[in-house]
């Protein structure tokens, strides 16, 4: 059987993750879904693109950012 996911893992900023998910709780919101759909916008959407590539106020981890 073919499967239509990709399983990866991501470094995600600690305090990030802890405000994203007291958020996503109350409004039955995930990560998956927030990762799909922003993939999905960078793609399709130019000005989404844009202003992801510009946004630089967060600190970096030891991943690349």
């Amino acid at each position: 059987m073919e499967r239509n996911n990709k399983l990866t893992s991501t470094d995600i900023l600690t305090e990030l993750q802890k405000s994203f998910k007291s958020l996503a709780i109350m409004r039955d919101f995930s990560q998956q879904k927030l990762l799909n759909r922003a993939m999905h916008l960078y793609l399709t959407d130019v000005e989404f693109r844009n202003k992801i590539e510009a946004h630089l106020d967060l600190k970096t981890s030891g991943s690349q950012y």
